[in-house]
C-alpha cells in the first residue's frame, strides 16, 4: 500500500487517493485508486525489464502468494488492486 500511495504522489498529478479494504472470494482485497493522470497500462506492466515500482511491487507480492492486479488509462486514473490470500490475515 507504501508503494502504491508514494506513487500516487510523485506520479498522478494528484494528491488524494481513496483506499478500501474488503473480503471478496475469500481473499482479503487492498485497493488504491486515483483519479490522477493515469498511464498506459500494458507498456508499463509489460516491459519486462525488472524496472519500476509496479514490476518490484508485482514480485514481492509473489513471493508471499498475493496478486497485484493495476487498471489505468490515461487522463482517467489508476486503480491498483491487491488481493490477499485470507489464509495470509489474521482474522
Amino acid at each position: 500500500m507504501r508503494e502504491a500511495l508514494f506513487n500516487v504522489a510523485k506520479h498522478t498529478g494528484t494528491l488524494q487517493a481513496f483506499i478500501t479494504l474488503e473480503k471478496s472470494n475469500g481473499n482479503i482485497q487492498l485497493a488504491i485508486r486515483d483519479q490522477g493522470a493515469g498511464f498506459l497500462q500494458d507498456e508499463i506492466m509489460n516491459q519486462g525489464n525488472g524496472h519500476g515500482g509496479l514490476d518490484h511491487m508485482k514480485r514481492r507480492l509473489k513471493l508471499i502468494d498475493c496478486r497485484l492486479h493495476v487498471h489505468s488509462q490515461p487522463g482517467k486514473g489508476t486503480e491498483v488492486i491487491i488481493d490477499i490470500p485470507s489464509e495470509l490475515v489474521n482474522t
